[in-house]
């Protein structure tokens, strides 16, 4: 039997299956993205007004905002994490499920780490029944 490792990733929330053949055999690990301990600051309304000695207060607008920094940190974390599960089990395949966004950027870590062909998904299951996960994953 071929063992498949199904990832499925949100930006706070994340789970990890073990599969054989057609089937979802066991729930290897979830995690969220406070266990991970990935939180930034939220910024206040008047973080970005600038007020200069003698001079005119003008706004500084961030490149980033802080719930974009928190998916990119949490998919690097648990792009690490699945390179620890690779080291560990001997994986055919990886079912990558996760929304729009996070799947660019779980592509963009896992395609650093992994020698393993990677399935993509582009749908939100990390709410989802384990028939439903199975569904979408094996059609």
């Amino acid at each position: 039997m071929t063992h498949k490792l199904i990832l499925i990733v949100d930006s706070k929330f994340a789970k990890i299956y073990k599969a054989e053949g057609l089937q979802l055999k066991n729930l290897i690990s979830e995690y969220t993205s406070d266990e991970l301990g990935v939180n930034h600051k939220k910024q206040s309304l008047r973080t970005g007004f600038k007020k200069q000695a003698g001079g005119m207060a003008h706004f500084f607008d961030p490149h980033n905002e802080a719930k974009d920094l928190e998916k990119c940190d949490f998919s690097k974390k648990i792009a690490k994490i699945v390179k620890d599960i690779l080291k560990n089990g001997d994986f055919s395949e990886i079912i990558l499920i996760a929304s729009p966004k996070v799947l660019n950027l779980m592509r963009k870590y896992m395609q650093k780490i992994v020698n393993t062909e990677i399935k993509e998904i582009a749908k939100d299951l990390v709410h989802s029944s384990e028939e439903q996960i199975a569904k979408v994953a094996f059609s």
